[in-house]
């Protein structure tokens, strides 16, 4: 499996470069504004590493390859194309927690200032003794209308991009749904639903359940009988960054139809 990782994300990095129509297996995050996508990375990552802020921060297809490590050390490496002169850029760091800044910087180079969304993707490397080898896809968060400077075609853009990743046939879909939110109403079920009908390469992450009014059965959520899919639900409880979650990730408290576990170990097995 280590070897299989580490070949998949040099080609990627390659394909970043020249350019090219193949598709690899890979781990696409799709979820609205503000549903915990970042939450349920970081949880992932053990580490808070993400651009937090109103609005859409993420505007460019954010590529992260885990590599996991043995030893102490935690390195990452942040890396985007700016084309012509300036070519490919590489930031090498040390702290995790350099890189949401990196990103940010990234972005604004990438995307501009004018809120665009960009499909120019920002490959960051994090390698640690606490990630699975994993390569996940954070892309911009769905939205029905703009706000504030947004551009009018704000809703066009990011579904075109998000679109893009998740007709990818190779790509696992996880989709976060946020638990206040309707199921009738959730942006990323009903896209999931639209490219992967039968629910063979969707998994359903279900965040923000602490804001779920006392006394709401999620139990029929949780083990799936209220989306038909053919993998297992997992459930985030709440959307801190990170640091304020280190006494007991929200992924330490999960519900699935199979059973219980950890929803990475599920990830793999089905998929990679």
């Amino acid at each position: 499996m280590e070897q299989f990782s580490e070949i998949f994300n040099k080609l990627q990095s390659v394909i970043q470069v020249v350019g090219t129509d193949i598709s690899f297996p890979q781990i696409v995050v799709v979820g609205s504004q503000s549903d915990g996508k970042s939450s349920v990375l970081e949880s992932i990552v053990k580490n808070g590493f993400l651009p937090r802020g109103t609005g859409i921060v993420t505007r460019t297809p954010i590529i992260l390859q885990l590599k996991n490590v043995p030893g102490d050390d935690r390195y990452a490496e942040v890396t985007y194309d700016l084309g012509g002169r300036e070519g490919m850029v590489v930031r090498q760091l040390t702290d995790f927690n350099e890189v949401a800044f990196e990103i940010q910087t990234a972005t604004a180079k990438l995307a501009g200032t004018s809120l665009n969304i960009v499909n120019k993707p920002i490959t960051v490397v994090l390698r640690s003794s606490d990630v699975p080898d994993l390569t996940l896809v954070d892309l911009p968060g769905l939205v029905e209308n703009p706000a504030g400077d947004q551009p009018k075609d704000i809703k066009r853009q990011v579904g075109t991009l998000v679109r893009e990743y998740v007709e990818n046939k190779n790509a696992i879909i996880l989709a976060v749904h946020q638990a206040t939110t309707d199921l009738a109403n959730s942006k990323s079920l009903n896209l999931a639903r639209e490219v992967d009908p039968e629910g063979k390469r969707t998994i359903c992450v279900v965040t923000k359940l602490d804001l779920v009014e006392p006394g709401v059965d999620m139990t029929n959520l949780l083990n799936g009988r209220d989306i038909a899919l053919h993998h297992s639900n997992a459930g985030d409880r709440g959307d801190q960054p990170f640091a304020d979650q280190q006494r007991q990730s929200p992924l330490d408290e999960r519900r699935s139809n199979k059973g219980g576990g950890s929803l990475l170990p599920e990830v793999q097995k089905d998929r990679l």
